[in-house]
């Protein structure tokens, strides 16, 4: 058993980080994937077959080729692709158990010089009532280091009872338009357990060191409630906020139709121990509930129409956890990096449906769902000079009618 070692004050402030800890020592014996030998999993190539890989999209071509090999005789050689998303896949659900950490390890090597430095990545995809793709680890290739083997490493978990759950492995998606034919080698991928973790005890929380200053949170999944990771957060902090299970794409994934699951384990932690929840995010042009966004033809909804889901979803949500979340990201990253318009607002389809007062209207409608909660305004990027001040006017205009009370910002801890 390993003791969490002292950790830096903060990252803790911003996001449940226990990903650096060791892994067991397990050799890469030769065995498919569907093999297990004590807590290791791994693929090798080396009986003559893709032993579970598949293309993941397109007319990608796989083999196993004995040209190359980072350990014994064989590997897979991933070719024809044509789009950067196209690569080798495997499936996951059946190898992987619940609320238990793993390493993934895989090597690559490129089948010729490329014109520039390249980057392969793995790339997990999950789908239950909504799809997702995370990447969880990659690997730069220097263009005079592209005949030589690469290792790339990730960290996953997951909790919940997925449809679908994948790795590929890939090169890092930029748009649908681009294309990409890089050839490559994989060899030993691996699956390794991580060790069971225990928290240190005897040491003073952060809640408590910090209860005269202000509350301190954590972004977690849902895997996080469990063993030392729930303890950890149990003994550290006052407040949580749920990655990703309570954006729209998630909470309603289709029109009348809402998905509380996450959302209430969420909140019952935090009822449990004592602890806050911060509700993140009302409205995102990423994880946007994309139903909302056509009338029932195909064609892009109304203004009038789409306003009047949005408000219909903010209600419903609001007054389901009115009293028990106490502060709502009420609208996400609606100023542009660049090209946004006169007053720096991302043209997104909130922006073109509706126009720039979609902002001020949803906070209306949560402001009227739920009276005494906190509404914040979250942001990043803001230490750009351009994007603050925008992003000040908006906040500026939102305090003078009342309808905003805070504003999150969104750093990286070094």
């Amino acid at each position: 058993m390993k003791r969490l070692r002292q950790w830096n004050i903060a990252a803790l402030v911003l996001v449940l980080v226990l990903g650096m800890f060791p892994f067991s020592n397990v050799s890469h014996a030769a065995q498919a994937v569907t093999e297990v030998e004590e807590s290791h999993l791994s693929t090798n190539f080396e009986d003559g077959t893709l032993q579970g890989w598949t293309p993941r999209i397109g007319n990608e071509r796989l083999t196993v080729t004995q040209q190359e090999a980072h350990e014994g005789q064989s590997s897979m050689l991933v070719a024809n692709r044509e789009r950067s998303y196209q690569g080798a896949m495997l499936s996951m659900k059946d190898l992987l158990e619940r609320n238990q950490e793993y390493e993934i390890t895989a090597y690559v090597r490129l089948t010729q010089e490329p014109t520039t430095d390249q980057t392969l990545q793995l790339t997990t995809y999950k789908k239950t009532t909504a799809e997702s793709w995370n990447p969880i680890g990659s690997v730069k290739i220097a263009k005079a280091e592209w005949n030589t083997w690469h290792k790339i490493t990730g960290k996953f978990q997951y909790s919940d009872d997925p449809a679908e759950l994948n790795l590929s492995i890939e090169t890092p998606y930029i748009s649908d338009d681009s294309v990409d034919t890089l050839s490559f080698y994989v060899d030993d991928v691996s699956f390794t357990m991580a060790e069971q973790l225990e928290i240190e005890e005897d040491i003073l929380s952060l809640n408590d060191l910090y209860q005269d200053d202000f509350p301190i949170g954590a972004a977690v999944y849902r895997w996080q409630l469990e063993g030392a990771y729930g303890q950890l957060l149990t003994k550290h902090f006052n407040s949580l906020t749920a990655t990703y299970e309570m954006k729209p794409k998630y909470m309603s994934p289709s029109e009348g139709v809402y998905e509380f699951e996450a959302a209430d384990q969420y909140v019952q932690f935090a009822e449990k121990h004592g602890m806050g929840v911060r509700g993140h995010a009302l409205l995102w042009h990423i994880d946007a509930a994309e139903w909302m966004l056509k009338d029932r033809q195909g064609n892009p909804a109304s203004r009038e129409l789409l306003l009047a889901r949005i408000q219909d979803y903010v209600e419903t949500v609001m007054t389901r956890y009115k009293g028990k979340i106490y502060a709502w990201d009420v609208v996400n990253e609606a100023i542009a990096d660049s090209n946004g318009d006169a007053n720096g607002l991302r043209k997104s389809p909130f922006y073109e449906l509706i126009g720039p007062d979609y902002i001020e209207k949803t906070y209306e409608f949560a402001r009227a769902a739920d009276p005494d909660a906190k509404l914040h305004y979250n942001e990043y990027f803001t230490e750009i000079p351009e994007k603050r001040e925008h992003m000040y006017k908006l906040v500026k205009r939102l305090k003078e009618k009342g309808l905003i009370d805070g504003v999150g910002l969104q750093s990286i801890a070094l």
